[in-house]
């Protein structure tokens, strides 16, 4: 046992010390990414489904120099609707949520070889949401609408491949618009 233990240390000292270590170098001190993908809300509320959504974004960084990371400014339209058995009996009708959110945003990165690197960061902001509930009633269906204007958090973590970035991140905002994304992007 004490061989097994002393040859797995061995061997994980080695590899730390023969690893070859790239930094992040961005091509230039300012980038925008343009992304789009799903999203998925995992909070039913009192509704019986939950569909996945759309989700799009546009983000506008600055790479600090001598440092992996960057400083950024993210913009993001999402999209996704829950049902009840009721509804989806009754013509399917049901609730609409979407949200806009405006973010200030930061991302650590670690280069694994000149064309891969990760990230993880976090965004933090406010968001227009907005609630959009159809129900049905005698003469046809009726819409009532509802806004809020939370803050909103948003952790990430990613890979980037050139120029060609996936994004995981999850969303907090209140209890309706709180959801998991999952973004690819293209970063200029």
């Amino acid at each position: 046992m004490r061989r097994a233990l002393l040859l797995l240390f061995t061997l994980m000292v080695s590899s730390v010390f023969s690893t070859k270590v790239y930094s992040f170098e961005p091509e230039r001190t300012w980038g925008i990414e343009v992304g789009v993908g799903a999203n998925c809300a995992f909070n039913k509320m009192f509704y019986d489904y939950t569909r996945m959504g759309l989700s799009g974004y546009l983000e506008g960084n600055y790479y600090a120099q001598g440092i992996p990371m960057s400083f950024g400014l993210h913009a993001q339209a999402d999209g996704f609707s829950r049902e009840s058995a009721q509804t989806i009996a009754n013509s399917g009708v049901g609730s609409s949520f979407f949200s806009y959110r405006l973010m200030l945003t930061s991302n650590y990165y670690w280069s694994l070889n000149p064309t891969t690197t990760l990230f993880a960061g976090a965004g933090a902001g406010i968001a227009h949401c907005r609630r959009t509930e159809d129900f049905k009633y005698n003469e046809g269906v009726m819409s009532d609408t509802g806004n809020k204007y939370p803050f909103t958090f948003m952790p990430r973590i990613g890979v980037i491949t050139r120029r060609v970035k996936y994004t995981l991140s999850y969303v907090y905002g209140d209890s309706a618009n709180s959801f998991l994304c999952l973004h690819v992007g293209y970063m200029f």
